[in-house]
């Protein structure tokens, strides 16, 4: 027996075959299974009968400030984390701390200039206010750019399109996120706007 992690699981058809239909025979083989995936693609193997897989469901919320210093304090010598100045230290989930921490650490110059032109943004968004923070960060984790009416951006932010929109429209007017119109190919209507965020620092 072996145990089997599997990362980011985002297919539902993959989901349901594995652990629904041939969930009997995964118990036969006798392995240990570790599946991580957003909550947006978890539910074809939370629902009957994947959900008599699982022996324990774990959801991860965003780390508060607490949890993100023992992570610091796990994973990283005190040297590296006299390193990180200036990096905030709430309102991360697992793989975005883990990104940044790796970005913050790295000594390429490109990579310390993308540091500061995030954390620059960050600070400016916290200071518009929560939910500005909120959707900037969820924005940079995405690592894509992405609509207001994105459905992973909504279901990690639990907001309405219209609220998310008039959020995202006041990031874009104080310049911490740029639109640039969605390619429609067959879909008929306006374009959408995709944010991004901004490519340089705030003054």
């Amino acid at each position: 027996p072996a145990v089997i992690v599997v990362d980011n699981l985002a297919d539902p058809d993959v989901s349901f075959d594995l652990f629904g239909r041939l969930r009997d025979e995964l118990w036969a083989a006798g392995h240990v299974w570790l599946v991580a995936a957003r909550p947006k693609d978890s539910s074809a193997f939370r629902a009957p009968p994947a959900e008599a897989f699982w022996g324990a469901v774990v959801e991860i919320p965003p780390l508060n400030e607490h949890e993100v210093l023992e992570f610091l304090h796990k994973g990283l010598s005190n040297d590296e984390i006299a390193q990180l100045r200036k990096l905030p230290l709430a309102g991360f989930h697992p793989r975005l701390l883990i990104r940044e921490l790796h970005s913050a650490l790295e000594e390429d110059p490109q990579a310390k200039a993308k540091e500061a032109r995030i954390g620059g943004l960050l600070r400016r968004a916290a200071e518009l206010g929560r939910s500005e923070e909120l959707a900037l960060r969820e924005l940079i984790g995405l690592g894509r750019p992405a609509s207001a009416h994105d459905p992973d951006l909504l279901a990690n932010l639990g907001w309405s399109r219209s609220y998310a929109q008039r959020i995202f429209s006041h990031l874009e007017s104080n310049r911490l996120v740029r639109s640039l119109p969605e390619a429609t190919g067959e879909r008929a209507g306006r374009p959408r706007k995709l944010y991004e965020p901004s490519p340089s620092a705030p003054a």
